[in-house]
Order: structure tokens, then sequence, then C-alpha cells
């Protein structure tokens, strides 16, 4: 298949499939006028590197697991892999420093918010528009009567 279907098939972009070429994690074959040719395959396999791209993934990353992972769910078996799981470990522990990062920053917008525009600092604003199907906003569990 063309760039445009797999594309299309797989929920992306052909700027994407492009990049994902770049990295190694796609090979495609070449036509005699060298055109991409997907074969049915990389369907899944572009799904599986979406996946674990949106997972905070690096393509570095990605590049090594993907060999690895099966399934609609990008699922790895268990197996004994002490390089892999290095990477893995380095890669958990730079994600948990961004979060750490993420939380302060958030609670600093939430302080300069809380100065201009106290109405919308998150409890307040979240006790004045609950979001349909979420738990109370004030996080009290109440009965309701019939």
């Amino acid at each position: 298949m063309k760039i445009g279907e797999l594309a299309r098939r797989a929920g992306t972009t052909t700027r994407q499939l492009r990049y994902y070429e770049e990295q190694g994690l796609l090979a495609p074959d070449r036509t005699f006028s060298n055109y991409r040719d997907y074969d049915e395959s990389a369907v899944e396999t572009v799904r599986q590197i979406r996946l674990l791209v949106e997972s905070g993934m690096p393509t570095r990353v990605v590049r090594v697991l993907l060999p690895c992972v099966h399934g609609p769910g990008a699922e790895m078996p268990h197996h004994d892999d002490p390089d892999m799981a290095a990477l893995l470990v380095t890669e958990r522990d730079r994600l948990d420093e961004t979060i750490e990062r993420l939380v302060r920053s958030r609670s600093q917008v939430e302080c300069y918010l809380d100065r201009v525009a106290p109405e919308y600092t998150s409890e307040r604003f979240r006790a004045l528009h609950p979001v349909p199907g979420s738990a109370d906003p004030l996080g009290e569990d109440r009965e309701v009567s019939a």
C-alpha cells in the first residue's frame, strides 16, 4: 500500500510516517518508480509506534522496544534483558523528572491564577463547573435519595 493509505488506516499523517522512516522505525519497500510500498503489517506497526511515542518514549527507545512488542496494545512479553531493563529504568526516571517539573509549573500557574482570577483556581473552578460523570467536586460521597 502507498503512504497515503497507510496514514489513513493507521490514523496518522504521511509526514509522521516519513519521520518514523527517518528514525529507523519503518522500512518500506520501494517500487520501480521509487514510491514507498508498505505491506499489511505496517498498519499495526505504526499503531504500536504511536502507542509507545504517546506514552512518552523517545524514538531512540521505541527503536529498541519495537521488535519486542506484539499485539494492538504494544504489549511486551516477559523476558530477561538487563540492557533493556536499564534503558527502561533510565526512561522511567526521565519521565518522573518531567512529571515533577510539570507539577511545579502547574502549582506556579495556580498561584498566579489565584492572584488574578481566584474564581478559576482548580478547587473553586471544579466546584463551580463539575465534569459530568466525575466524582463529587468537593470530594464528598453523597447519598442520592429516591
